[in-house]
C-alpha cells in the first residue's frame, strides 16, 4: 500500500486525531537509535522496543519505554505491546522487510517517517515501513517499497524506483529513472548513472560509481563499479 504524503508524519503535522500517537520500534540495536529520533522527530510518543528472545542489545533507549522480548507470535498482540504501530529498526535488508510483511498482515501500521528536514515530493509515494532520513531528498514521482530505507542525505532523483527492503546509504545519489530492486544496498556515497537498473539483492559498494547495469545478487565496487561478486543466474525475480 503506497501512502501520500498527506498521510505521513511531516513538520509536525497527522492527520492522526491524536495530537501524539504511540509507536513501538521493532528492534534495540545501533540502527534503533537512529529510528528512535526519527520516530520523535516525527512527532511520536515511543512506549516499547521489541526484541526477540535471547537477541543481543547494542542501544539502551532514552525514552521512558519498555523493553519486551518476544518469541513466537506474541509480538503479534497490540494489547500486549500497547499500540498499534510500529516502526522498524532492523538493519539487515532481508530481515527487515519480512518482519514488515509479518507485521502488516497481522493488521499492524506501520507509518512512513519522513524526517522534517528532508525533502520528499508530493508526488513520491512511500510504501508502508519506509524511513526517509535527514537530509535526504526524494524527487518527482519516485517510488520506495515497503520497509525501505533512505539514509542521511541520500538523493533519489525523479522516476526512480526504490524495491522493498531496499537500503540507499548516506549520501548515496541516484540519478533519474534509477530503478533498484528488492533487499539491494546502494553504499554510502555511491554515484549511479540515470536510466541504470540495480537488481534483486544486489550491493552498490561505498563510494562506486555505477554506469552499467548490475544483476541479481552482483556485487560491484570501484570507479567505474566492476563485479566482483557476479550476478545470480537463478534468481529471476
Amino acid at each position: 500500500m503506497n501512502l501520500p504524503l498527506d498521510d505521513i508524519w511531516r513538520l509536525g503535522m497527522t492527520t492522526d486525531p491524536d495530537p501524539k500517537p504511540t509507536i513501538a520500534i521493532l528492534g534495540c540495536g545501533a540502527h534503533a537509535a537512529v529510528v528512535e529520533e526519527l520516530c520523535l522527530a516525527c512527532g511520536y510518543r515511543i512506549i516499547a522496543f521489541v526484541v526477540e528472545e535471547g537477541y543481543p542489545r547494542s542501544f539502551a533507549p532514552s525514552q521512558d519505554a519498555r523493553v519486551i522480548e518476544v518469541g513466537g507470535q506474541s509480538c503479534l498482540d497490540p494489547t500486549a505491546i500497547g499500540t498499534s504501530r510500529f516502526a522498524l529498526a532492523i538493519g539487515n535488508n532481508d530481515a527487515r522487510l519480512r518482519w514488515g510483511e509479518r507485521l502488516a498482515h497481522s493488521g499492524f501500521e506501520l507509518p512512513a517517517l519522513v524526517h522534517p528536514q528532508s525533502f520528499v515530493s508530493p508526488s513520491a509515494t512511500l510504501a508502508q515501513g519506509t524511513c526517509i532520513g535527514v537530509g535526504a531528498v526524494v524527487q518527482t514521482c519516485v517510488q520506495i517499497g515497503m520497509a525501505a530505507l533512505v539514509n542521511s542525505g541520500a538523493i533519489i532523483e525523479h522516476h526512480g524506483v526504490i524495491g522493498a527492503g531496499s537500503h540507499i546509504a548516506p549520501g548515496a545519489i541516484l540519478a533519474g529513472h534509477v530503478n533498484v530492486g528488492r533487499c539491494t544496498l546502494i553504499g554510502a556515497g555511491a554515484v549511479i548513472r540515470d536510466r541504470i537498473t540495480v537488481g534483486r539483492g544486489a550491493t552498490v559498494g561505498a563510494g562506486a560509481v555505477v554506469t552499467r547495469d548490475v544483476g541479481n545478487g552482483c556485487v560491484v565496487v570501484g570507479v567505474p563499479a566492476k563485479p566482483i561478486i557476479r550476478e545470480n543466474k537463478g534468481d529471476d525475480e
